[in-house]
Protein backbone atom coordinates (compact mmCIF):
# COMPACT_ATOMS: atom_id res chain seq x y z
CA UNK A 1 0.00 0.00 0.00
CA UNK A 2 1.60 2.77 -0.96
CA UNK A 3 1.14 5.31 2.49
CA UNK A 4 3.95 7.97 3.70
CA UNK A 5 4.97 7.19 7.19
CA UNK A 6 3.95 11.03 8.06
CA UNK A 7 -0.19 10.01 7.09
CA UNK A 8 0.52 7.15 9.80
CA UNK A 9 -1.11 7.12 13.43
CA UNK A 10 0.06 3.76 14.61
CA UNK A 11 0.56 0.17 13.26
CA UNK A 12 0.65 -2.70 15.69
CA UNK A 13 0.76 -6.41 15.52
CA UNK A 14 -2.41 -8.07 16.42
CA UNK A 15 -0.09 -10.81 17.86
CA UNK A 16 2.36 -9.96 19.40
CA UNK A 17 3.95 -6.42 20.71
CA UNK A 18 5.60 -4.83 17.54
CA UNK A 19 4.55 -1.67 16.40
CA UNK A 20 6.00 1.06 13.60
CA UNK A 21 5.30 4.35 11.14
CA UNK A 22 5.48 2.29 7.96
CA UNK A 23 3.56 0.20 6.26
CA UNK A 24 6.26 -1.86 4.75
CA UNK A 25 7.83 -2.66 7.76
CA UNK A 26 4.36 -4.22 9.40
CA UNK A 27 3.64 -6.36 5.85
CA UNK A 28 7.22 -7.95 6.77
CA UNK A 29 6.95 -8.45 9.95
CA UNK A 30 2.99 -10.19 9.56
CA UNK A 31 4.51 -12.60 7.10
CA UNK A 32 7.03 -14.02 10.02
CA UNK A 33 4.36 -14.98 12.13
CA UNK A 34 3.29 -18.77 11.78
CA UNK A 35 -0.58 -18.08 11.87
CA UNK A 36 -3.45 -16.69 10.24
CA UNK A 37 -3.71 -12.77 10.83
CA UNK A 38 -6.44 -10.44 9.89
CA UNK A 39 -5.51 -7.09 9.39
CA UNK A 40 -7.40 -3.88 8.13
CA UNK A 41 -6.20 -0.53 7.72
CA UNK A 42 -8.72 2.45 8.74
CA UNK A 43 -8.42 5.96 7.34
CA UNK A 44 -9.98 9.07 8.98
CA UNK A 45 -12.02 11.02 5.89
CA UNK A 46 -11.28 14.17 7.85
CA UNK A 47 -7.67 14.46 7.67
CA UNK A 48 -6.02 11.24 5.94
CA UNK A 49 -4.92 9.74 9.18
CA UNK A 50 -4.16 5.94 8.90
CA UNK A 51 -3.87 3.21 11.87
CA UNK A 52 -4.82 -0.56 11.87
CA UNK A 53 -6.48 -0.26 15.09
CA UNK A 54 -10.29 0.60 15.63
CA UNK A 55 -10.03 2.01 18.68
CA UNK A 56 -7.53 4.46 18.05
CA UNK A 57 -8.98 5.65 14.60
CA UNK A 58 -12.36 6.41 16.75
CA UNK A 59 -10.42 7.98 20.01
CA UNK A 60 -8.37 10.48 16.88
CA UNK A 61 -11.72 11.18 15.57
CA UNK A 62 -13.89 11.82 18.67
CA UNK A 63 -10.49 14.44 19.95
CA UNK A 64 -9.62 15.95 16.54
CA UNK A 65 -12.95 15.67 14.77
CA UNK A 66 -15.72 16.03 17.66
CA UNK A 67 -18.11 17.54 15.95
CA UNK A 68 -17.88 14.24 12.79
CA UNK A 69 -19.85 11.20 13.14
CA UNK A 70 -16.91 8.69 14.08
CA UNK A 71 -18.72 5.75 11.48
CA UNK A 72 -19.10 7.77 8.74
CA UNK A 73 -15.77 9.38 8.87
CA UNK A 74 -14.11 5.87 8.86
CA UNK A 75 -12.35 4.92 5.28
CA UNK A 76 -11.19 1.36 4.93
CA UNK A 77 -8.21 1.08 2.75
CA UNK A 78 -6.33 -2.01 3.18
CA UNK A 79 -8.33 -5.68 3.85
CA UNK A 80 -6.37 -9.25 3.65
CA UNK A 81 -5.83 -12.02 5.80
CA UNK A 82 -2.07 -13.09 6.04
CA UNK A 83 -0.72 -16.42 6.24
CA UNK A 84 -3.43 -17.90 4.40
CA UNK A 85 -2.27 -21.46 4.42
CA UNK A 86 -1.51 -21.41 8.39
CA UNK A 87 -3.40 -21.76 11.46
CA UNK A 88 -6.02 -19.38 12.53
CA UNK A 89 -4.04 -16.97 15.10
CA UNK A 90 -5.12 -16.65 19.14
CA UNK A 91 -4.08 -14.47 21.33
CA UNK A 92 -1.08 -14.88 23.58
CA UNK A 93 -1.68 -14.61 26.89
CA UNK A 94 -0.47 -11.15 28.73
CA UNK A 95 2.60 -11.79 30.93
CA UNK A 96 2.16 -10.22 34.52
CA UNK A 97 5.36 -8.32 35.44
CA UNK A 98 7.22 -8.43 38.28
CA UNK A 99 7.49 -5.18 40.62
CA UNK A 100 10.84 -3.47 41.88
CA UNK A 101 14.37 -3.31 40.56
CA UNK A 102 13.79 -6.51 38.31
CA UNK A 103 11.00 -4.91 36.48
CA UNK A 104 12.92 -2.01 35.68
CA UNK A 105 16.19 -3.97 34.47
CA UNK A 106 13.80 -5.98 32.01
CA UNK A 107 11.33 -3.69 30.76
CA UNK A 108 8.28 -4.61 32.16
CA UNK A 109 6.21 -2.70 34.24
CA UNK A 110 5.44 -3.26 38.00
CA UNK A 111 1.44 -3.43 37.17
CA UNK A 112 -0.18 -6.94 36.47
CA UNK A 113 -1.83 -7.66 33.88
CA UNK A 114 -1.24 -4.45 31.55
CA UNK A 115 -0.09 -5.46 27.86
CA UNK A 116 3.81 -4.76 27.55
CA UNK A 117 4.59 -2.44 24.84
CA UNK A 118 8.32 -1.56 23.39
CA UNK A 119 8.83 1.49 21.54
CA UNK A 120 12.35 1.56 21.47
CA UNK A 121 12.50 0.80 17.85
CA UNK A 122 9.82 3.15 17.33
CA UNK A 123 10.54 6.11 19.30
CA UNK A 124 14.27 5.96 16.88
CA UNK A 125 12.36 6.19 13.84
CA UNK A 126 9.27 8.39 14.62
CA UNK A 127 10.01 12.06 13.46
CA UNK A 128 7.34 13.89 15.85
CA UNK A 129 5.07 13.12 18.23
CA UNK A 130 4.36 9.63 18.97
CA UNK A 131 0.91 9.20 20.50
CA UNK A 132 -0.16 6.88 22.76
CA UNK A 133 -3.79 5.97 22.75
CA UNK A 134 -4.37 2.33 24.16
CA UNK A 135 -3.86 0.91 27.64
CA UNK A 136 -0.51 -0.72 28.57
CA UNK A 137 3.42 -0.29 30.03
CA UNK A 138 4.86 1.00 27.04
CA UNK A 139 8.87 1.28 27.44
CA UNK A 140 10.25 4.16 25.73
CA UNK A 141 14.33 3.98 25.87
CA UNK A 142 16.77 2.51 28.87
CA UNK A 143 19.91 3.35 30.06
CA UNK A 144 23.06 2.13 29.83
CA UNK A 145 23.21 0.00 32.73
CA UNK A 146 19.96 -1.40 31.67
CA UNK A 147 17.06 0.61 33.60
CA UNK A 148 14.35 0.93 31.55
CA UNK A 149 11.99 4.11 31.22
CA UNK A 150 8.49 3.51 31.29
CA UNK A 151 5.20 4.91 31.26
CA UNK A 152 1.57 2.83 31.99
CA UNK A 153 -1.42 4.47 30.86
CA UNK A 154 -4.81 2.96 32.42
CA UNK A 155 -7.87 4.97 30.37
CA UNK A 156 -11.35 4.98 32.33
CA UNK A 157 -9.09 3.51 35.73
CA UNK A 158 -12.03 4.94 37.82
CA UNK A 159 -15.48 5.62 36.10
CA UNK A 160 -17.15 8.35 35.42
CA UNK A 161 -19.58 8.35 38.24
CA UNK A 162 -16.81 7.26 40.80
CA UNK A 163 -14.10 10.09 39.37
CA UNK A 164 -16.81 12.67 39.59
CA UNK A 165 -17.54 11.79 43.56
CA UNK A 166 -13.81 12.80 44.23
CA UNK A 167 -13.85 15.16 42.08
CA UNK A 168 -16.38 17.59 43.96
CA UNK A 169 -15.21 16.19 47.31
CA UNK A 170 -11.96 17.01 46.93
CA UNK A 171 -11.68 20.34 44.93
CA UNK A 172 -13.67 21.63 48.05
CA UNK A 173 -12.40 20.42 51.01
CA UNK A 174 -8.41 20.47 49.98
CA UNK A 175 -6.52 23.67 50.60
CA UNK A 176 -5.73 24.52 47.33
CA UNK A 177 -3.10 28.01 46.98
CA UNK A 178 -1.33 29.73 43.94
CA UNK A 179 2.32 29.03 44.85
CA UNK A 180 5.36 31.39 43.37
CA UNK A 181 8.49 30.34 41.85
CA UNK A 182 11.31 31.73 40.54
CA UNK A 183 12.89 32.18 36.96
CA UNK A 184 16.53 31.80 35.72
CA UNK A 185 16.48 35.58 35.54
CA UNK A 186 16.11 35.61 39.27
CA UNK A 187 12.25 36.83 39.52
CA UNK A 188 9.31 35.69 41.19
CA UNK A 189 5.92 34.59 39.50
CA UNK A 190 2.93 32.92 40.24
CA UNK A 191 2.50 29.48 38.87
CA UNK A 192 -0.11 28.88 36.41
CA UNK A 193 -2.13 26.36 38.14
CA UNK A 194 -3.25 25.92 42.04
CA UNK A 195 -1.46 23.15 43.96
CA UNK A 196 -2.45 20.92 47.19
CA UNK A 197 0.65 18.90 49.30
CA UNK A 198 -0.23 16.24 51.50
CA UNK A 199 2.79 14.31 53.15
CA UNK A 200 5.93 14.23 54.67
CA UNK A 201 7.67 17.64 54.69
CA UNK A 202 9.18 17.93 51.76
CA UNK A 203 10.81 20.73 49.50
CA UNK A 204 9.63 21.01 46.21
CA UNK A 205 10.19 23.56 43.37
CA UNK A 206 11.65 26.12 46.02
CA UNK A 207 8.47 25.42 48.15
CA UNK A 208 8.71 24.59 51.03
CA UNK A 209 5.85 22.19 52.36
CA UNK A 210 5.70 21.41 56.19
CA UNK A 211 2.95 20.09 58.58
CA UNK A 212 1.11 18.91 55.39
CA UNK A 213 0.17 15.37 56.63
CA UNK A 214 -3.05 15.31 57.59
CA UNK A 215 -4.92 13.28 55.00
CA UNK A 216 -8.32 14.56 53.84
CA UNK A 217 -10.35 11.20 54.47
CA UNK A 218 -11.58 11.03 50.44
CA UNK A 219 -8.13 11.99 49.29
CA UNK A 220 -6.92 8.58 51.68
CA UNK A 221 -9.08 6.92 49.96
CA UNK A 222 -8.30 7.95 46.02
CA UNK A 223 -5.03 6.58 47.50
CA UNK A 224 -5.77 3.70 49.19
CA UNK A 225 -7.46 2.77 45.40
CA UNK A 226 -4.66 3.39 43.56
CA UNK A 227 -2.08 1.51 45.52
CA UNK A 228 -4.26 -1.49 45.43
CA UNK A 229 -4.11 -0.73 41.88
CA UNK A 230 -0.26 -0.78 41.21
CA UNK A 231 1.00 -2.97 44.21
CA UNK A 232 2.65 -0.18 45.98
CA UNK A 233 2.51 2.43 48.92
CA UNK A 234 2.36 6.28 48.96
CA UNK A 235 2.82 8.35 51.65
CA UNK A 236 2.42 11.92 49.68
CA UNK A 237 0.44 13.69 46.92
CA UNK A 238 0.62 16.82 44.85
CA UNK A 239 -2.56 18.00 43.80
CA UNK A 240 -2.60 20.19 40.81
CA UNK A 241 -5.72 21.99 39.89
CA UNK A 242 -5.92 23.25 36.04
CA UNK A 243 -8.74 26.02 35.88
CA UNK A 244 -8.91 26.09 32.29
CA UNK A 245 -6.64 25.57 29.08
CA UNK A 246 -4.44 29.08 30.32
CA UNK A 247 -3.32 26.92 33.77
CA UNK A 248 -0.06 24.73 33.00
CA UNK A 249 2.82 22.92 34.16
CA UNK A 250 6.25 23.51 32.79
CA UNK A 251 9.08 20.71 31.79
CA UNK A 252 10.61 19.52 34.25
CA UNK A 253 11.07 15.85 35.68
CA UNK A 254 11.08 14.43 39.59
CA UNK A 255 14.16 13.99 40.64
CA UNK A 256 13.95 15.53 44.55
CA UNK A 257 16.39 13.65 46.17
CA UNK A 258 13.52 12.30 48.72
CA UNK A 259 11.98 11.00 45.41
CA UNK A 260 14.85 7.80 45.24
CA UNK A 261 16.92 6.83 42.50
CA UNK A 262 13.90 5.41 40.54
CA UNK A 263 10.64 7.70 41.14
CA UNK A 264 7.49 5.43 41.15
CA UNK A 265 4.56 8.32 40.53
CA UNK A 266 0.90 6.94 40.01
CA UNK A 267 -1.23 10.14 38.52
CA UNK A 268 -5.06 10.48 38.59
CA UNK A 269 -6.37 12.34 36.10
CA UNK A 270 -10.10 13.93 36.66
CA UNK A 271 -12.44 16.81 34.94
CA UNK A 272 -11.24 18.13 31.99
CA UNK A 273 -8.90 16.24 29.47
CA UNK A 274 -5.42 17.38 29.00
CA UNK A 275 -2.24 16.26 27.17
CA UNK A 276 0.46 14.88 28.96
CA UNK A 277 3.84 15.43 27.37
CA UNK A 278 7.21 13.44 27.26
CA UNK A 279 10.47 14.90 25.67
CA UNK A 280 14.32 12.95 25.81
CA UNK A 281 16.59 15.32 27.07
CA UNK A 282 18.43 16.72 24.47
CA UNK A 283 16.29 15.03 21.55
CA UNK A 284 13.18 16.83 20.77
CA UNK A 285 12.82 14.56 18.04
CA UNK A 286 11.99 12.16 20.52
CA UNK A 287 8.96 12.90 21.84
CA UNK A 288 5.33 10.95 23.39
CA UNK A 289 2.22 12.11 24.41
CA UNK A 290 -1.23 11.22 25.67
CA UNK A 291 -4.56 12.84 26.40
CA UNK A 292 -5.09 11.87 30.03
CA UNK A 293 -9.23 12.10 30.54
CA UNK A 294 -11.13 11.62 32.98
CA UNK A 295 -10.74 8.81 35.73
CA UNK A 296 -7.43 7.78 33.79
CA UNK A 297 -4.43 6.61 35.12
CA UNK A 298 -0.56 6.97 34.11
CA UNK A 299 2.37 5.13 35.91
CA UNK A 300 5.70 6.87 35.08
CA UNK A 301 8.64 4.26 36.86
CA UNK A 302 12.26 3.19 36.34
CA UNK A 303 14.46 5.73 34.35
CA UNK A 304 12.01 7.98 33.07
CA UNK A 305 13.10 10.65 35.22
CA UNK A 306 16.38 10.61 33.86
CA UNK A 307 16.32 10.41 30.41
CA UNK A 308 13.04 12.67 29.87
CA UNK A 309 11.18 15.77 31.03
CA UNK A 310 7.81 15.87 31.09
CA UNK A 311 4.91 18.82 30.85
CA UNK A 312 0.96 19.79 30.65
CA UNK A 313 0.67 22.49 27.93
CA UNK A 314 -1.42 25.21 27.72
CA UNK A 315 -4.71 23.90 25.91
CA UNK A 316 -6.53 26.94 23.98
CA UNK A 317 -9.75 24.13 23.60
CA UNK A 318 -9.84 23.10 27.41
CA UNK A 319 -12.68 25.36 28.71
CA UNK A 320 -13.67 22.99 32.14
CA UNK A 321 -11.29 22.66 35.18
CA UNK A 322 -8.69 19.38 35.21
CA UNK A 323 -7.43 17.88 38.43
CA UNK A 324 -3.99 16.02 38.70
CA UNK A 325 -3.46 13.57 41.89
CA UNK A 326 0.39 12.30 41.62
CA UNK A 327 0.83 10.51 44.02
CA UNK A 328 4.46 9.11 44.99
CA UNK A 329 6.68 7.62 47.91
CA UNK A 330 8.89 10.53 50.21
CA UNK A 331 11.77 9.22 51.70
CA UNK A 332 12.57 10.42 55.43
CA UNK A 333 15.20 13.71 54.73
CA UNK A 334 17.82 14.30 57.62
CA UNK A 335 16.71 18.05 58.62
CA UNK A 336 20.65 19.13 57.88
CA UNK A 337 20.03 17.66 54.50
CA UNK A 338 18.41 19.98 51.88
CA UNK A 339 16.47 18.70 49.33
CA UNK A 340 17.37 19.96 45.92
CA UNK A 341 15.04 22.47 43.49
CA UNK A 342 13.05 20.50 40.49
CA UNK A 343 14.95 20.25 37.26
CA UNK A 344 13.08 22.55 35.13
CA UNK A 345 11.35 24.46 37.80
CA UNK A 346 11.59 26.84 35.85
CA UNK A 347 9.92 25.37 32.81
CA UNK A 348 6.36 27.89 33.75
CA UNK A 349 8.20 31.31 32.75
CA UNK A 350 8.53 29.63 29.69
Amino acid sequence: VPIDASEILILACPQCQFMTLKVASLDGHLKEHNCRIHVKLNKCKQCGMITNSDKVIEEHLQIWHPSKDVKENIAIVFDETYNQDKPASEPKAVTNAGGGGDAQKSGKSSIAGLPQINLLQLMYMAHGPVEINLPGSYQLDRTKDGVHACISFMPSFLNRTVGENFMESLKQDLSWKQLTLTTKDGKERQEPRLTCYVGPDFEYCGNKFENCNDWNPKLKDLKEIVEKAVGREFNAVICYMYRNGRDSLGWHCEKEKPLGEHPYIAAVSLGQARYLEFSRKGREDRYVRLRSAHGDLVVTEGAIEDLYIHRIPKDPMARRTSYTFSFRYINPVKKAEEAPKAAGASGDSA
